[in-house]
This record gives C-alpha cells, sequence and structure tokens, in this order.
C-alpha cells in the first residue's frame, strides 16, 4: 500500500513538473513577469511609478497591492547582492528559483483574498457563511504574513554573510541559517498547494 501511495505521489509531481513546463503562463505568472522587469530594470521603480501602476490598475486591489511592491523591492534586492556582493558558499541559481516561487505563492493568496472580499458581500452580517469566509481570510492573512517576513529576511542574512567572509566561524554560522531560510522558503512553497487545496474546499 506504501508503495503505491508514493508511487502515485512520484507521478503526481512528474505531472504538475510536465503541466508547469507546457502549460501556458496565467495572469499572475505574466503580471509577475511584467512587473519583475520594471523593478530590474528601474531602482526607483514603486508604487509612485506609473509603469507599475498600470500593472497593477484593474487586477489588484489597492489594499493590496503593496504587498507586491514590498514583495518585489525584497526581489531586487536580493537579485542585487547575490550578482555584485555574493557570499561565498551561496548558491545563487537555487536560492532566487525559492524566493521567486514563495512570491508567485503570496501573489495567489492575495488573489484568493480579492474573491473573498467579493464573497463577503453576498452574505448578511453574523452569519455561518460569514463566520466560515473571515476564518479562512485569517489564515490565508496569518500566512502571508509570514511569507513576507520569511522573505524580508534573507538580504539580511545574505548581507551578514557576505561582512562576516571574512571571519570562518561567523560565517559558517550564518552560511547554515541561510541554508534553514532557503529550506524554510522551499517547504513553504511546497506546502502551498495542501492550503490552496483546503480553501478551494471551504468555498463551495
Amino acid at each position: 500500500m506504501m508503495f503505491w501511495t508514493a508511487i502515485r505521489a512520484m507521478w503526481g509531481a512528474l505531472w504538475r513538473t510536465v503541466w508547469r513546463l507546457i502549460a501556458p503562463p496565467d495572469p499572475i505568472s505574466r503580471r509577475l513577469k511584467r512587473l519583475r522587469r520594471i523593478y530590474r530594470t528601474d531602482s526607483t521603480a514603486g508604487l509612485h511609478s506609473r509603469r507599475v501602476r498600470d500593472a497593477l490598475r484593474g487586477v489588484v486591489a489597492p489594499a493590496y497591492q503593496t504587498h507586491y511592491d514590498r514583495l518585489l523591492r525584497v526581489e531586487r534586492v536580493i537579485a542585487n547582492l547575490l550578482i555584485y556582493d555574493r557570499p561565498p558558499g551561496v548558491l545563487a541559481p537555487d536560492l532566487m528559483l525559492h524566493v521567486y516561487a514563495l512570491t508567485e505563492r503570496v501573489a495567489r493568496w492575495l488573489e484568493h483574498l480579492q474573491h473573498s472580499d467579493e464573497l463577503l458581500t453576498l452574505y448578511a452580517e453574523n452569519s455561518t457563511e460569514r463566520e466560515l469566509i473571515d476564518d479562512a481570510r485569517q489564515r490565508l492573512l496569518l500566512r502571508i504574513d509570514e511569507a513576507l517576513v520569511l522573505q524580508e529576511s534573507v538580504p539580511v542574512r545574505l548581507f551578514q554573510l557576505s561582512a562576516a567572509s571574512t571571519g570562518y566561524r561567523d560565517a559558517t554560522r550564518l552560511r547554515e541559517t541561510l541554508l534553514d531560510l532557503n529550506a524554510r522558503l522551499e517547504g513553504m512553497t511546497e506546502s502551498y498547494e495542501d492550503l490552496h487545496y483546503n480553501y478551494a474546499k471551504e468555498r463551495k
């Protein structure tokens, strides 16, 4: 039984990987690609920038636009640190892949929040439906806050590791901390599918 369960899980993971490679990019992926291009080419890009506002207008509610800005500015800082001041022993491609993946997960959670905003308008105050929606929203908000804190801790650790690169003991300790952060980034992105599944069940 365990053998076949493992086989099914392996094939499921393989199919999801193949689908991501062949499936056309969804609106969130296209939006992030466009925004990353803006933030990468313009060091002053932010919510005050016309191009950023144009990319978000009509698709991301104003209440959630600051989350996009925070995530993309952190991505830019991490990328610059890895390009210009990469600490020894840090695998840049792996780290950035996890950072990008977590940004996309947060963007999808924000999409769920926007959907829940619409749902709230359909039900009366103190109704059972609103309580269920509010409960799901609170869990999403907690997960988003946790992801933001984790994402924003990465450039700090990178900078500390670079500054401590001349001290072997400090550099080793900080490198272990960064590896732990990398594993947590990977774990958080993998846990997204379970949260997405549970949230989808609650909305039915």
